[in-house]
C-alpha cells in the first residue's frame, strides 16, 4: 500500500516508517521540511483546508496521523496540530475515497481531562469517528524506546538518590514500547 505518514520525522513517526517499510509498504512522509523525493511538505499550523490536502492524497491508499506536540505554543498550537489540520486531512481522505486511517491519539482522550492536549486530541478523534471510513484510533499511554525523549529523562532520573513522584505516584500508567505501537499500526493497516 501507499501510505501517507503525517508526523514522520518525530519519535513515533520514525519508528512507524521503519515498521511500514519493513512490512513492504511504500511510505510517503508528510513532514515540515522535506528531504526525500517522495516527501510532502506540510504546514501543520496552517493546512486546515480540505482543498490543500486533496492533491497530496493522489495515489494514497491509507493515512496514518502521528502528529503531536506536548506543549502548546504560538509556534506549535495544539488546536491546529491536533485538531484543525487532522480534520482537514481526514475529510480530504474521505473525499478521495481513502478508506483506511489510523489516528495516533493519547490515553485519557475522551475521559474529561481538561487540558489542551487531551481536548484537542479528543476533538480530532471525535471528528474521525463521524466519517464512514475504516478508521482506527490508538490511544497509547507513555511511549518509550531507546531514542525517545521520555526514556532519556527517566534514565537520568533513575540515577538520582531520590525520585519525587507527583501526587504520591499513584497514577495508572501503561507504558508501551514504540516497537509494539508500530506493529499495531502495521496490523491495523
Amino acid at each position: 500500500m501507499n501510505i501517507l505518514l503525517c508526523g514522520a520525522s518525530g519519535f513515533v513517526g520514525r519508528h512507524l516508517e521503519a515498521a511500514l517499510l519493513n512490512a513492504g509498504h511504500k511510505v510517503i512522509r508528510g513532514v515540515r521540511r522535506p528531504h526525500r523525493p517522495d516527501d510532502i511538505a506540510v504546514d501543520y499550523r496552517n493546512d486546515v483546508d480540505v482543498a490543500t490536502w486533496l492533491p497530496r492524497l493522489a495515489g494514497i491508499d491509507a493515512v496514518v496521523n502521528a502528529v503531536g506536540v506536548l506543549r502548546d505554543s504560538p509556534a506549535q498550537p495544539m488546536a491546529r496540530l491536533h485538531d484543525a489540520v487532522p480534520r482537514a486531512l481526514f475529510a480530504a481522505a474521505a473525499q478521495r475515497g481513502i478508506r483506511r486511517i489510523v489516528q495516533i491519539s493519547a490515553l485519557g482522550a475522551g475521559q474529561g481531562i481538561a487540558t489542551p492536549y487531551m481536548q484537542t486530541k479528543q476533538a480530532a478523534d471525535d471528528f474521525l469517528q463521524t466519517l464512514d471510513l475504516d478508521w482506527a484510533i490508538l490511544r497509547p499511554s507513555l511511549i518509550y524506546g531507546k531514542d525517545g525523549a521520555s526514556t532519556r529523562m527517566f534514565m537520568l532520573l533513575s540515577h538520582m538518590p531520590l525520585v519525587m513522584l507527583p501526587e504520591g505516584g499513584k497514577q495508572m500508567v501503561q507504558p508501551v514500547h514504540i516497537s509494539d505501537l508500530a506493529q499495531a499500526v502495521v496490523k491495523l493497516l
